[in-house]
Protein backbone atom coordinates (compact mmCIF):
# COMPACT_ATOMS: atom_id res chain seq x y z
CA UNK A 1 0.00 0.00 0.00
CA UNK A 2 1.49 3.41 -0.93
CA UNK A 3 2.40 5.75 1.87
CA UNK A 4 0.58 9.02 2.26
CA UNK A 5 2.50 12.24 2.70
CA UNK A 6 5.73 13.62 1.32
CA UNK A 7 8.44 11.42 -0.12
CA UNK A 8 10.84 10.13 2.54
CA UNK A 9 13.75 11.44 0.47
CA UNK A 10 12.47 14.98 0.97
CA UNK A 11 12.60 14.61 4.75
CA UNK A 12 16.16 13.27 4.98
CA UNK A 13 19.26 15.12 6.05
CA UNK A 14 22.05 15.18 3.47
CA UNK A 15 24.07 12.64 5.48
CA UNK A 16 21.11 10.25 5.27
CA UNK A 17 21.22 10.05 1.46
CA UNK A 18 23.84 8.38 -0.71
CA UNK A 19 24.29 11.57 -2.76
CA UNK A 20 24.82 13.62 0.40
CA UNK A 21 27.35 11.11 1.72
CA UNK A 22 29.23 11.13 -1.57
CA UNK A 23 29.31 14.94 -1.52
CA UNK A 24 30.75 14.86 2.01
CA UNK A 25 33.34 12.29 0.92
CA UNK A 26 34.38 14.49 -2.01
CA UNK A 27 34.64 17.51 0.28
CA UNK A 28 36.82 15.56 2.72
CA UNK A 29 39.07 14.34 -0.12
CA UNK A 30 39.40 17.89 -1.46
CA UNK A 31 40.23 19.22 2.01
CA UNK A 32 42.76 16.41 2.52
CA UNK A 33 44.57 17.38 -0.68
CA UNK A 34 44.69 21.02 0.40
CA UNK A 35 45.94 20.28 3.93
CA UNK A 36 49.53 20.92 4.96
CA UNK A 37 49.26 18.53 7.90
CA UNK A 38 49.94 14.81 7.45
CA UNK A 39 47.64 14.00 10.35
CA UNK A 40 44.78 16.09 8.93
CA UNK A 41 45.22 14.49 5.49
CA UNK A 42 45.04 11.07 7.12
CA UNK A 43 41.96 11.93 9.20
CA UNK A 44 40.14 13.45 6.23
CA UNK A 45 41.02 10.48 4.01
CA UNK A 46 39.58 8.13 6.67
CA UNK A 47 36.48 10.29 6.90
CA UNK A 48 36.06 10.23 3.11
CA UNK A 49 36.28 6.42 3.14
CA UNK A 50 33.64 6.24 5.87
CA UNK A 51 31.27 8.56 3.96
CA UNK A 52 31.76 6.47 0.81
CA UNK A 53 31.02 3.24 2.70
CA UNK A 54 27.88 4.83 4.16
CA UNK A 55 26.77 5.93 0.68
CA UNK A 56 27.28 2.39 -0.64
CA UNK A 57 25.26 0.98 2.26
CA UNK A 58 22.42 3.43 1.67
CA UNK A 59 22.40 2.53 -2.04
CA UNK A 60 22.12 -1.19 -1.19
CA UNK A 61 19.33 -0.54 1.31
CA UNK A 62 17.40 1.52 -1.22
CA UNK A 63 17.85 -1.14 -3.92
CA UNK A 64 16.62 -3.85 -1.54
CA UNK A 65 13.63 -1.71 -0.58
CA UNK A 66 12.76 -1.19 -4.24
CA UNK A 67 13.03 -4.93 -4.89
CA UNK A 68 10.82 -5.70 -1.90
CA UNK A 69 8.22 -3.20 -3.07
CA UNK A 70 8.27 -4.57 -6.62
CA UNK A 71 7.95 -8.16 -5.43
CA UNK A 72 11.37 -9.30 -6.70
CA UNK A 73 12.41 -10.02 -3.10
CA UNK A 74 10.18 -11.69 -0.58
CA UNK A 75 10.42 -11.78 3.18
CA UNK A 76 11.54 -15.10 4.57
CA UNK A 77 12.67 -16.51 7.90
CA UNK A 78 16.00 -15.43 9.33
CA UNK A 79 18.22 -17.47 11.60
CA UNK A 80 16.71 -15.77 14.67
CA UNK A 81 13.11 -16.34 13.63
CA UNK A 82 12.54 -12.81 12.34
CA UNK A 83 11.51 -12.21 8.76
CA UNK A 84 13.68 -10.38 6.24
CA UNK A 85 14.47 -10.17 2.52
CA UNK A 86 15.39 -13.37 0.71
CA UNK A 87 15.92 -14.30 -2.90
CA UNK A 88 19.09 -12.37 -3.74
CA UNK A 89 21.64 -14.98 -2.76
CA UNK A 90 23.33 -12.39 -0.55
Amino acid sequence: MPRAGPSPALDRKSEDTSDGCRARAKDDRDRAQASDSDRMRFRLACSAEAWTARADLLDRLEANRAQLESGVLTKGPRHNGETGPTGTGQ
